[in-house]
């Protein structure tokens, strides 16, 4: 659990989560070793709540008889959180106690980078698979669609590359970051590979795309009536090594994997919101939301600086980052 001032507890943590509550007052379950403490904390500030006081769930039967229910549910310990990350009748056992929010720390495996595709792109092909690649642009507007590239690792030289195609002929013109580049695609080369050697700073770098070619219709049985170009195999890599991400632990969970579960029980908005290593730091402020196609939809970033400082007692801090699961949307966002 990070070291933090007990005011901040309150401030950094809670807050956040009540303001979920549209006004209902719910009660809260607090697990993990210090949870007397935090509530102690949390009815000085307070006090007309009812907080259930809890140091581990391990089972199904632990949160049919201990956890409040109607509840939001503040998990303290991450080896408490990953039993619940890895098991799915744990997870749908606490989704349904929960109708305000679940909170808790993960450790997650640190992603070299993440995007965030504009409302212009669909979704995935195929639907609900990891590997996907294809987003599939189905409207043209004046303004350029955009791409919002979360660089996660160092500011440096990387290589950025990714493909444009389409089944009509026309003009793309791109830009990342400032450079800018222009090519047509016509008779049987619909297809092209873009490659940019370019500095990117950690957080939100933008890929802005135009194209003025013609739409093409769908199959029979697609929602979308007509598609313009796709973008396929985004790729970001270092131009020096030392900058390369070298952790790949295979135990440790995906971002998208967490999300993917965590949505599919029933919580509508995820965000992550402090991380306690500064390999996932960047990795901070992003929301999305349950989508029925895809599973969930990243929706949007918003930089934080939160670094909680782990007790690590001279060890190296585990990449734990903070998660905020909520049943209903945050208020201020676009739901």
């Amino acid at each position: 659990m990070p070291q933090l001032r007990k005011e901040d507890w309150f401030e950094r943590y809670i807050l956040p989560g009540l303001a979920c509550e549209k006004g209902r007052i719910l009660p809260i379950n607090i697990v993990g070793q210090k949870a007397a403490e935090v509530r102690q904390t949390l009815l000085a500030r307070d006090s007309r709540r009812q907080i259930g006081v809890l140091t581990a769930v391990t089972s199904v039967d632990d949160c049919k008889q201990w956890l409040l229910p109607h509840s939001s549910t503040m998990v303290l310990d991450p080896d408490v959180a990953k039993a619940i990350a890895h098991s799915s009748p744990l997870m749908e056992a606490v989704s349904l106690k929960t109708a305000g929010w679940l909170m808790m720390p993960l450790v997650i495996r640190p992603e070299p980078f993440l995007y965030i595709l504009r409302e212009p792109f669909s979704f995935e092909e195929p639907v609900a698979d990891d590997n996907a690649e294809n987003r599939w642009c189905w409207t043209a507007k004046a303004d350029p669609a955009v791409v919002e590239i979360i660089h996660c690792r160092p500011e440096g030289a990387y290589r950025v590359s990714f493909v444009l195609s389409s089944q009509n002929p026309g003009n793309f013109k791109i830009e990342l970051n400032g450079q800018g580049q222009k090519f047509s695609l016509k008779g049987k080369e619909l297809a092209r590979t873009c490659i940019f050697k370019i500095s990117l700073g950690e957080g939100a770098n933008f890929l802005r795309i135009s194209f003025d070619g013609k739409p093409f219709p769908v199959g029979p049985g697609d929602e979308r009536k007509q598609l313009y170009y796709c973008l396929s195999g985004l790729k970001v890599e270092a131009l020096n090594n030392d900058l390369e991400n070298k952790m790949d632990n295979k135990e440790t969970l995906r971002d998208r994997v967490i999300r993917r579960a965590f949505h599919r029980n029933g919580f509508f908005e995820i965000t992550t919101f402090a991380a306690e290593c500064r390999s996932l730091q960047t990795m901070a402020g992003l929301r999305s939301c349950f989508d029925y196609q895809e599973g969930f939809s990243l929706r949007d970033y918003r930089a934080k600086t939160s670094l909680f400082e782990a007790n690590t007692e001279g060890r190296q801090a585990e990449p734990v980052m903070w998660y905020r699961f909520s049943k209903t949307p945050a208020p201020g966002s676009e739901w």
